[in-house]
């Protein structure tokens, strides 16, 4: 039964975790992060100071979901829950078991209700409350970028909490797969509510998201990924392991 539950099935989550770190490896050639070393170091505040974290998520793929299973319980062992669609969990209920909570964003009163209970189980403690604010899946490209209000009314009633935004896209490069982005691209350590609000937040963080697309955007073109770390690499076909796909053309093969 899908229902606003606190605890979790610590079995289930470890099978999924496994599960899910396998499939993404079947599909996807590399998993890049940046900016791993200071989202560590924000888990670290987090857990001395008892503050718990938000973490925002633009949602342009159903990858979204085993994705940050295999962030939070496989590479950084969060504590955390997030915020699903209550259709999809209909789909998937399993996530329910594990961390997600129920809401359904047409309905404001149900969705207050269910951020409320967001609150409740994170406040004043070492947990990660992960949202995908803009409500659905929507594809990176449309523009203008469009976030709910959800995120400024957790923060409002959290008061002190660090919001830490970060993108995510799948493109293909040079491999048979694709690869995934994640980047850690902006937090903000809030003291208190009082610093903006709710309108003034949600419009800062459209802004931030736009930013953070367009150098996307012009990274993918120039090809600089420096600073992004692999994190998982994925397993290679028998094609890839007899012909190793090279970045550049060897052009000695045809000279004379």
């Amino acid at each position: 039964m899908i229902k606003l539950r606190e605890e979790k099935n610590k079995y289930l989550i470890i099978f999924l975790k496994k599960y899910f770190k396998k499939l993404i490896k079947k599909n996807f050639q590399f998993v890049y992060l940046k900016n791993e070393d200071l989202f560590s170091e924000l888990l670290k505040t987090s857990r001395e100071k008892n503050t718990p974290i938000i973490l925002c998520m633009n949602h342009s793929n159903w990858w979204d979901a085993p994705l940050l299973i295999y962030f939070a319980y496989s590479h950084f062992d969060i504590d955390g829950y997030c915020f699903m669609e209550l259709k999809q969990l209909k789909k998937y209920p399993f996530f329910n078991l594990i961390g997600a909570i129920p809401i359904v964003r047409e309905n404001v009163r149900s969705a207050v209700k269910s951020l409320n209970f967001g609150v409740e189980i994170v406040k004043n403690k070492s947990k990660v409350l992960a949202i995908f604010p803009q409500g659905e899946l929507v594809k990176n490209s449309k523009l203008p970028i469009k976030i709910h209000s959800g995120i400024a009314y957790l923060v409002s009633c959290l008061g002190k909490c660090i919001l830490v935004l970060s993108y995510i896209d799948y493109r293909f490069s040079l491999n048979r797969k694709p690869n995934i982005y994640i980047d850690i691209f902006k937090y903000y350590n809030f003291e208190d509510q009082s610093r903006y609000n709710r309108r003034e937040l949600t419009r800062l963080i459209e802004s931030d998201y736009l930013e953070c697309y367009k150098d996307f955007e012009e990274r993918f073109l120039k090809d600089e990924f420096q600073d992004f770390k692999i994190i998982l690499e994925g397993k290679k076909s028998i094609s890839e392991k007899e012909f190793p796909i090279r970045s550049k053309v060897d052009t000695s093969l045809f000279s004379d």
